[in-house]
């Protein structure tokens, strides 16, 4: 069996992704502004933190659905409305700034046990469950709090890679 090889550069890549370097370079930076210690990939399917790797990954490719749930569950637990995007981020980073291994293994046998599909028609009914799984509440709470701590920071990051505040 044959096999092909394609040779694409990253900025290539980024770009048949449909952004560019500089997104890149915005969202790395801001990231490292945080913790340099922190690697950034970024995909096209889904947010996610290997916090064994210290490496985070970043979605571009958006779920409006996802987004929604996400922001409707900060706005009832904590009262504000950030942009689902940043959030996505700073949750990620929050998953490496609050890693706690006992946390982390809870969180993947409660996976195992919601038998969650963030893809099914039903995400909305296992939202909260899944944002109240200890991990994920760390994560998402030192990301609210880093949001209220550096607002005017992280609203100029928005607009500098041309997303709303």
């Amino acid at each position: 069996m044959a096999t092909l090889t394609f040779n694409i550069e990253p900025n290539d890549l980024l770009q048949m992704l449909g952004f560019n370097k500089p997104f890149y370079d915005a969202v790395r930076s801001f990231v490292h502004s945080i913790n340099p210690k922190i690697k950034v990939r970024i995909s096209h399917d889904e947010f996610y933190a290997e916090c064994g790797n210290n490496l985070i990954n970043i979605c571009i490719g958006r779920n409006g659905m996802e987004d929604e749930i996400f922001d409707d569950f900060i706005q009832r637990k904590f009262g504000i409305s950030v942009n689902p995007f940043l959030m996505g981020i700073l949750h990620e980073v929050g998953h490496i700034m609050t890693f706690d291994e006992d946390l982390d293994q809870d969180r993947s046998i409660l996976y195992f046990m919601l038998q969650i599909n963030f893809k099914e028609e039903r995400w909305k009914e296992y939202s909260d469950m899944y944002f109240q799984i200890p991990a994920e509440f760390e994560a998402t709470t030192w990301a609210v709090n880093y949001y209220l701590s550096h607002k005017d920071y992280c609203d100029n990051f928005l607009k500098e890679i041309g997303y709303e505040a």
